[in-house]
């Protein structure tokens, strides 16, 4: 009797602990719809907070690629990693950088986010910002200490000419 409670008992926590693939597919559907009181339900029952599809993304990424601050800084309250990296070496920063999210990238720079993080090509946040013409995006991350000089595996900076954005040149 006493190996049948013993067993019941490793049996419950083994089923308290493991997170399903569906756990990990609720927690990315809810972070993608922007669902705080559903994702805090999902974590209160054990999903993971870093958890990633199969493209590598986490709650986190989708929070930012939604431009939804409120949802990073909740996620990033409750432990999400803001240098996660995706498949191809994403970070939240850098997707936050590639589409000018001011408000998202504030919030993970003040949280830590490295800015000097490089992706799967070498590239890093303030090359996707000045790629794209983003010269606020530029400004913050140059003022948080991103490394200008910093070359991709082609050998381009960030502020190599050869970008279309001719008006990014002053602010690098």
């Amino acid at each position: 009797m006493k190996n049948f409670f013993n067993l019941m008992i490793i049996s419950f926590i083994m089923i308290s602990f493991t997170v399903s693939a569906a756990d990990v597919k609720d927690i990315i559907r809810e972070s993608s719809k922007g669902d705080i009181p559903a994702i805090e339900k999902l974590l209160l029952s054990g999903a993971d907070i870093n958890s990633r599809d199969d493209k590598g993304m986490t709650p986190l990424m989708y929070a930012v690629l939604n431009n939804n601050s409120a949802l990073a800084e909740f996620l990033i309250k409750r432990g999400a990693d803001i240098n996660k990296k995706d498949n191809l070496g994403l970070t939240p920063l850098m997707y936050a950088s590639d589409d000018n999210f001011m408000n998202i990238m504030a919030v993970l720079i003040s949280h830590g986010a490295d800015v000097n993080a490089v992706n799967t090509y070498g590239i890093t946040a303030l090359m996707f910002a000045a790629e794209n013409g983003h010269i606020d995006a530029v400004k913050i991350l140059l003022k948080h200490g991103a490394d200008k000089k910093l070359k991709n595996y082609s050998g381009l900076s960030a502020a190599a000419s050869n970008f279309p954005y001719v008006n990014i040149m002053p602010a690098i």
